[in-house]
């Protein structure tokens, strides 16, 4: 969580341990305003650029460890970022000498961006630009590096404003169901074997009754449906069909239960 506030923003900073990397990372405390308990926040000094970062308290036992974290969020691999483009670009390029895309399946946007991203590495490459933009990553003083990366910067930025939402929900909904596919389906076996037990024992009573009809799965079943066992009750609140109950009938029987 980002603080609005700079080092300077309150006498009671409490500095309690500075870090070098590349830049400067200072671990420092101050109490909050509401309930005076401590807070706690790295500030990244790099220039003239200051960001500052609070913390929660059960992480501050090994800072050297989340400030080298923090430290390589900060870090862009350029090299990565177009690797990743020319292999999408090499996938849906034609191998056969004749160059053309393609385009079976992509969206014409796709085929417009990633065109357009070709072109742009060509002209780059013949240029000489590309070499330099890959050696020099994450160079903010450098112009063609600190364009490349306020474009990257800003493209995340788009999709975070509007798709960020609404992907996370899409990863809470596949969770959602990994984690509640074997609960469902164990939840049916325990019902089905709920509702073989009733069948079962409900067939025993009927055919004690009226032996004739031990082979005959079709009236046990309609003796059975008229009962409205509870066990055989839905969650919509009609009961089991006979379809149902002749099907396990027979595989009661298949298994000696009858």
């Amino acid at each position: 969580m980002e603080d609005g506030n700079g080092l300077s923003a309150s006498i009671s900073i409490q500095v309690i341990q500075t870090l070098k990397r590349d830049v400067e990372y200072t671990f420092y405390s101050r109490p909050c305003s509401c309930s005076n308990d401590p807070m706690y926040f790295i500030g990244r000094t790099d220039g003239a650029r200051i960001s500052c970062f609070q913390i929660p308290k059960d992480k501050i036992d090994n800072i050297e460890l989340l400030v080298d974290e923090l430290h390589e969020s900060f870090a862009i691999d350029a090299a990565a970022i177009l690797g990743a483009l020319k292999d999408s670009i090499s996938d849906i390029t034609a191998s056969d000498g004749y160059p053309r895309f393609l385009t079976d399946g992509l969206s014409n946007y796709r085929i417009r961006s990633l065109d357009r991203a070709r072109l742009l590495l060509k002209r780059f490459e013949n240029e000489g630009k590309l070499v330099h933009l890959e050696s020099h990553a994450d160079n903010i003083d450098d112009d063609l590096v600190g364009a490349f990366l306020l474009g990257y910067l800003a493209s995340e930025n788009w999709w975070i404003v509007n798709h960020e939402d609404a992907v996370f929900e899409g990863y809470r909904q596949q969770e959602a169901r990994e984690i509640g596919r074997p609960l469902a389906v164990d939840a049916r076996l325990r019902i089905g074997r709920r509702s073989r037990q009733a069948v079962v024992k409900a067939a025993r009573e009927i055919h004690h009754k009226e032996p004739k009809l031990r082979r005959n799965d079709s009236q046990t079943a309609q003796r059975i449906a008229r009962l409205n066992l509870p066990p055989l009750r839905k969650n919509d609140g009609t009961y089991l069909g006979e379809e149902a109950i002749i099907k396990h009938l027979r595989a009661a029987r298949e298994n000696n239960l009858l």
